[in-house]
């Protein structure tokens, strides 16, 4: 197990194998990821114009524009799988975060309870005041 910089605690390796999910759905999510999308699509689109222009027939003119339609088909589905991806993992983060927040509920309550049940003549004494019987 991995022990994070400045921390007491372990970390295992799901919790690091759900921690590189994370930031790489963020990356994808990021401008910087975005743009990177965009310029596939905008590349695909210029070498799509590049073998169009150089066709002679109607049967090359329909075969470039089928492969063409096929990659940005492609690239939408890749795109559709990390977006799919990040929002599993966004997901499962907020389920992790309420429920520690209702660990957090569920522990004050009961401290609350504990100390609503402390012994009539125990309260207002401290343990030092106390006398010994």
């Amino acid at each position: 197990m991995a022990k994070e910089a400045g921390s007491s605690q372990p970390r295992t390796g799901a919790a690091d194998h759900a921690t590189q999910r994370m930031m790489k759905s963020a990356a994808s999510l990021s401008p910087l990821g975005i743009m990177h999308h965009a310029t596939k699509h905008a590349s695909a689109a210029v070498t799509f114009t590049q073998k169009l222009s150089q066709t002679r027939d109607l049967h090359d003119r329909m075969r470039i524009h089928t492969e063409h339609t096929q990659m940005h088909i492609d690239l939408f589905k890749e795109r559709a799988k990390e977006l799919s991806d990040a929002m599993e993992v966004f997901s499962n983060f907020v389920n992790a975060v309420a429920s520690q927040l209702r660990l957090h509920k569920q522990l004050g309550e009961v401290t609350t309870k504990a100390f609503a049940e402390k012994p009539a003549d125990e309260e207002g004494q401290t343990p030092g005041s106390r006398s010994k019987r």
